[in-house]
């Protein structure tokens, strides 16, 4: 899901999930959980089941992550830098040890150093 909506995104990278979704690479569900009751229900975008085991994310639904509009753009558009910096953000968040699994999406951070 994206915090504050998806208005809050570019025309741009709207069109990119929405290309994503075309693809079936993402699928669009209405948000289940709510935290602010004030607060609009939301999309939940959810990763193709097929994708799922080279980066070793779960298909089930048992968690939600939330990202920034912020995020968002750099994973669409980031250059290198920014998107490493918000994987190791992530890296660090999640408590991932690069040596534990292959993990393909973090690959590149323990090629940097980033262990």
């Amino acid at each position: 899901a994206v915090s504050g909506g998806e208005t809050e995104l570019s025309d741009a990278e709207r069109r990119f999930l929405s290309e994503a979704i075309k693809w079936s690479v993402l699928f669009e569900e209405k948000g289940t959980k709510k935290k602010d009751v004030a607060g609009a229900e939301g999309i939940e975008y959810v990763l193709n089941p097929m994708y799922s085991p080279y980066f070793h994310i779960s298909y089930r639904k048992r968690r939600k992550l939330e990202l920034s509009p912020s995020d968002v753009r750099t994973i669409i558009g980031g250059e290198y830098a920014e998107v490493s910096r918000l994987l190791r953000d992530f890296q660090r968040r999640w408590s991932v040890n690069l040596g534990d699994v292959p993990l393909p999406l973090f690959a590149h951070l323990s090629e940097e150093g980033g262990e």
